[in-house]
């Protein structure tokens, strides 16, 4: 009985520990390509593994909650991390550029042309995922674009595409609280 009790002591004050883990597998839409990640207690690492079962480690012990995965097209896939309330970190793989540098406040994105707008700090940017050349500058105090200036978050609100023209279709509200559409041809070539 003794064995017993003390057992029943040792097992209730012997921390438990269970370790939060998730994981993911997406396969690209040809199947030549799969985006895996694995978290445990929200450390994630990320890799891509190819038909032939040759993995690359992406990314190791990153500090994610609930990170998405997804193939954008079958050579360009996206890991996106959350950064807060309406902020999000963004990744790109593409099977012969590799892994990008993180982008953050990714508007829209061409993903056969590899070419994102962002929301920075001053104004939207387009440019290439990968060289991060600029195609595009649209300030927020552009007198053109009549942004309303007094919101707390400049892109909130904010929508836009791309076409299969390498065209920017951008849609606001400004500040009159007006929709504004504005079309900008051939920006992302």
């Amino acid at each position: 009985m003794f064995k017993n009790y003390m057992f029943c002591i040792l097992l209730f004050f012997t921390p438990q520990v269970f370790a939060d883990v998730e994981n993911d597998s997406v396969f690209s839409s040809d199947g030549m390509h799969s985006m895996h990640y694995k978290c445990v207690d929200f450390k994630c690492d990320f890799w891509v593994k190819d038909n032939h079962a040759t993995e690359v480690k992406l990314l190791s012990k990153i500090k994610a909650r609930y990170p998405a995965i997804s193939w954008l097209n079958p050579s360009l896939a996206q890991i996106v991390l959350s950064c807060g309330s309406d902020c999000n970190i963004k990744y790109y793989y593409h099977v012969k550029n590799g892994l990008s540098n993180p982008l953050q406040q990714v508007l829209a994105i061409e993903a056969n042309k590899q070419c994102v707008l962002l929301a920075t700090e001053k104004g939207l940017s387009i440019e290439n995922i990968y060289s991060r050349k600029v195609r595009l500058k649209i300030s927020y105090t552009d007198p053109n674009m009549k942004f309303d200036l007094t919101r707390a978050v400049m892109y909130v609100g904010m929508e836009a595409t791309f076409d299969d023209k390498g065209g920017l279709i951008f849609n606001y509200t400004d500040e009159n609280s007006r929709a504004r559409h504005k079309y900008y041809k051939n920006v992302c070539m």
